[in-house]
């Protein structure tokens, strides 16, 4: 119960930052937050690479995540469809990684500090991207928000309660398929609420919640995925910045795969 009342207390409290940040910021807070995000994470992911432990090594990656994640953010705002080009790329690495971790595959992985910069930033500079291009911005902000916290709760506490059946044992051996159910269920459920509440002028149709469940079952993947880099590294969590969860990446590893997906999604939408 004391692990599980920092998660929620940790939980609560960043809940509480993201939520203010997108309700209450502007483009300039939102976007500075995201480049935040990507320093800390970057910092995280050396820990997890091959380069020698260093705070001046670490400092230096997450300045540059910084900057990356800002200067991308700007390039979508002029190029929306690059967006797409980065959805696309994750779905095809996530792709190999439920095939894997299915399988219980051998794979080869090596955690390079550039893999770093590329996994972190472009995903990351989606949410400025989201809460700019969109009429509802901030609706949809709060509905990706939602989806990726309420799938990996679902799956957190279904999992507990019911998993038995393990999804990727090899990768991740505490993920059941129960707990995954579970999340794409929960987090499905409370997002496809939030938009078909907020948003009066579009209809909640069924391809709209199909594309959200899939929004739902990517974020599973990015956990899956970050789940693989850590085992390859050696470590359990990405760091101890945040009690109860682990590190930063820890915390947005869903959301990073996640984030350009659901972008793409929505670019598709206001396409039509």
């Amino acid at each position: 119960m004391e692990e599980l009342g920092k998660r929620v207390l940790t939980g609560t409290v960043l809940a509480t930052i993201v939520s203010g940040a997108i309700a209450f910021g502007g483009p300039k807070w939102v976007t500075g937050l995201a480049g935040l995000v990507a320093s800390g994470a970057m910092a995280e992911w050396t820990r997890l690479s091959k380069i020698p432990p260093s705070a001046a090594g670490s400092a230096l990656w997450g300045v540059l995540a910084l900057a990356l994640t800002i200067g991308i953010a700007v390039f979508y705002r002029h190029y929306p469809m690059a967006v797409a080009v980065i959805a696309l790329a994750w779905v095809a690495l996530l792709a190999w990684v439920a095939w894997v971790s299915v399988k219980g595959s051998r794979y080869s992985l090596h955690p390079t500090a550039g893999m770093g910069l590329i996994v972190v930033c472009p995903a990351l500079a989606c949410i400025p991207f989201v809460h700019q291009h969109f009429p509802d911005g901030v609706l949809f902000l709060f509905a990706l928000c939602l989806l990726v916290w309420g799938s990996d709760i679902g799956a957190y506490v279904v999992g507990r309660k019911w998993g038995q059946h393990k999804l990727a044992p090899s990768v991740s051996p505490g993920k059941t398929w129960e707990g995954v159910i579970g999340g794409l269920v929960i987090g499905t459920a409370c997002t496809s609420g939030l938009i078909g509440w907020g948003i009066v002028q579009s209809q909640l149709t069924l391809a709209v919640v199909i594309g959200i469940a899939f929004c739902s079952a990517i974020s599973v993947l990015g956990d899956l995925f970050e789940s693989m880099v850590k085992r390859v590294s050696g470590k359990k969590d990405s760091g101890s910045f945040l009690p109860g969860h682990g590190g930063i990446l820890d915390r947005i590893d869903s959301l990073l795969a996640a984030a350009p997906v659901f972008s793409a999604l929505l670019l598709l939408v206001y396409s039509v």
